[in-house]
């Protein structure tokens, strides 16, 4: 037997994940029954940071994602944002400098906020070079952050906590979502008529999610979208595909989803006509003939973060495996007139 021998900086990289994954093992244990994980081939760019919690007080925060304001709001973390991203919404963000996005930064009004952080959400190796140089001349550190499952999220919000030294409020925010989820998973259990058998993917409620009505993107398995309708009992109706995908209406059809789940952030009516016209083309798919279908227009549904909870809960009041309950209310980064709510009737 051969065996492997990691030293150095890649032991000290094992040991630090280690750590990390043992303090977040209950959490963990929730995702575990739906297949959530990541690639960990990926490395930090330089100038980010993977170390245990922030030895310099953090006082300056940008965040140009909007998934990543969502999870510095959770932990009480308002306080030390100084800027945020073109797409970012809510009162509570109100008088916060917008300074762009993952595409373009405006580093002069940056060099104006003095940011000790700036929060990214891409993969680590897609941050270019120059952003981090450019943070760099300012005495800043970019922190690339990969959320792109249900576990992804756990283990984000874990970092940005330590990131800027709040290592214990971004524990109290898992411990909330942690509470949710497994109560979410406990009602779908329970309208299953609980019981390991209730489990199998047969007794699983088929169901599309789409992201958008142009092209019909789709979420295949892999994603948080997918992950949160696991959660709740559902099945990806697009089977092994993974990811995002684009349909057509034959690859629709031929799915034969028993349920439909349409995210439409901040749905324009243009949007809406066409999500009209699409559903009353195929009458037969069996979630448009029983009515099995949920919109949503919420400007957080398709970002993953502290909200993929009440996203979860929708989807299984939906595929009925959670209680109805009263609508909640707006979300601190969403603007209070754009949710759309369930419509689950028959077009």
């Amino acid at each position: 037997m051969t065996t492997m021998r990691v030293v150095g900086p890649a032991m000290a990289l094992y040991h630090r994940r280690a750590v990390m994954i043992q303090r977040l093992f209950p959490l963990l244990c929730i995702c575990f029954f739906i297949g959530c994980g990541r690639d960990s081939g990926e490395s930090d760019p330089p100038g980010s940071s993977r170390s245990g919690e922030a030895k310099v007080k953090v006082e300056r925060v940008v965040s140009l994602s909007p998934a990543v304001t969502d999870l510095l709001v959770a932990m009480n973390g308002r306080d030390v944002l100084v800027g945020v991203s073109n797409f970012d919404r809510g009162a509570e963000l109100e008088g916060l400098p917008r300074v762009g996005d993952y595409e373009t930064v405006d580093w002069e009004r940056m060099s104006v906020l003095k940011p000790q952080v700036i929060f990214v959400q891409m993969k680590p190796s897609r941050v270019p070079p120059t952003m981090v140089e450019r943070a760099e001349s300012m005495g800043a550190r970019v922190v690339a952050l990969q959320i792109e499952r249900l576990t992804d999220i756990v283990i984000e919000l874990d970092r940005v906590g330590r990131e800027i030294g709040r290592a214990e409020d971004a524990r109290e925010a898992l411990a909330e979502m942690r509470e949710g989820w497994e109560a979410l998973r406990q009602e779908s259990n329970a309208a299953a008529g609980g019981g390991a058998e209730n489990r199998a993917n047969e007794s699983r409620v088929s169901t599309l999610i789409l992201t958008g009505v142009d092209g019909l993107p789709a979420a295949g398995r892999e994603t948080f979208l997918s992950d949160a309708l696991e959660l709740v009992g559902g099945r990806n109706a697009l089977g092994d595909r993974r990811g995002y995908v684009s349909l057509d209406r034959e690859l629709l059809i031929a799915a034969s989803p028993e349920a439909i789940v349409v995210l439409l952030p901040e749905a324009t009516d243009a949007q809406r006509a066409e999500l009209d016209r699409l559903l009353t083309s195929i009458p037969n798919v069996p979630a448009i003939r029983d009515g099995r279908v949920l919109v949503m227009t919420e400007s957080w549904v398709l970002r993953p973060g502290p909200r993929v909870g009440e996203l979860a809960r929708r989807m299984g009041e939906l595929l009925g495996r959670a209680p109805t309950r009263q609508a909640a209310p707006a979300d601190v980064n969403q603007d209070a007139g754009d949710a759309d709510g369930v419509r689950g009737a028959k077009p």
